[in-house]
């Protein structure tokens, strides 16, 4: 995630750790990594990636070798586990994404190759 970092904001960067979240998504008993760019300072004003009310987040999968993250545009992305113990993740969003509510239903879940569900 850090040299993907490092390729998007063209060198130097900073990042709130709060701003990234692991969990096993794909549930492979590796961490998964979710990436809030809310928390991404490029030093380079050029170079930003959160909007008047949403903000890029990226999905780096172990599955995937953490290439080539999955991406979402959103307020947050929250995990979550459903009634069969599988965990998901959860947007929410301004109004133009989530609609009314804020929150994108129903949650998303890897199926092994991409994520499904949602709106």
């Amino acid at each position: 995630a850090f040299d993907h970092l490092a390729m998007k904001c063209g060198g130097l960067f900073d990042v709130e750790r709060s701003y990234i979240t692991a969990t096993d998504l794909d549930q492979d008993g590796l961490a998964d990594y979710v990436l809030h760019y809310g928390g991404v300072d490029c030093g380079d004003s050029t170079k930003n990636y959160c909007g008047a009310s949403n903000c890029s987040i990226e999905v780096f999968m172990s599955s995937s070798g953490y290439r080539n993250p999955i991406e979402f545009l959103g307020h947050s992305l929250l995990p979550i586990v459903d009634e069969r113990g599988q965990t998901g993740v959860l947007l929410t969003g301004g109004f133009s994404i989530c609609g009314p509510t804020g929150q994108c239903l129903p949650p998303w879940f890897w199926d092994g190759t991409q994520f499904v569900g949602g709106r």
